[in-house]
C-alpha cells in the first residue's frame, strides 16, 4: 500500500495489532465537542475519540491547512 501511494522509504511503526489506529476527524463545526472520528479501516480496535484525550501511548497527528 505504501509503494502504491508513492512511498520510497517507509518504516513499520507498531507490530502490535491492538495499538495500530488511524482516525480522521471532521471538524466542520470547529467545536471540539462535535468532532466525529472515523477509523481508516473498520477493523481498527481503538475508540474513535482515542486521540482527543490524554493517553499513555505515543502517537502522531497529521493536519491539513
Amino acid at each position: 500500500a505504501l509503494t502504491q501511494a508513492g512511498a520510497v522509504t517507509g518504516m513499520e511503526l507498531d507490530i502490535h495489532n491492538q495499538m495500530v489506529d488511524m482516525f480522521t476527524y471532521d471538524h466542520t463545526a470547529h467545536l471540539p465537542a462535535q468532532l466525529v472520528g472515523t477509523p481508516l479501516l473498520p477493523t481498527m480496535p481503538g475508540p474513535v475519540d482515542r486521540y482527543l484525550q490524554a493517553d499513555q501511548r505515543d502517537f502522531f497527528a497529521l493536519t491539513a491547512r
